[in-house]
């Protein structure tokens, strides 16, 4: 819903849309979900790395990535990181 939302020809609601959207505690998560499709979407192909890396957030998805934790956590840590940023 917030990364792709429904359509709307309204301007007002639009940028309600964008602005939702570059929350940090609503950011982080939608950077978390696109990487982990992302990330299956390559895997599909059959590609798979040797190494990780990642820069910021990135971090967390190649982690990910490399086995350290599931996506479950990932997704969790997002929220966590996100909230944190926001309170901080």
């Amino acid at each position: 819903e917030r990364i792709f939302p429904r359509p709307t020809l309204d301007p007002e609601e639009r940028d309600a849309q964008i602005e939702a959207l570059k929350r940090t505690d609503v950011a982080q998560p939608a950077i978390g979900a696109v990487s982990l499709a992302l990330l299956n979407l390559v895997r599909s192909f059959g590609l798979e790395a040797h190494r990780m890396a990642g820069h910021s957030f990135g971090e967390y998805t190649a982690l990910h990535a490399a086995g350290s934790f599931d996506a479950a956590t990932l997704l969790g840590l997002a929220h966590a990181r996100g909230d944190a940023i926001v309170q901080a």
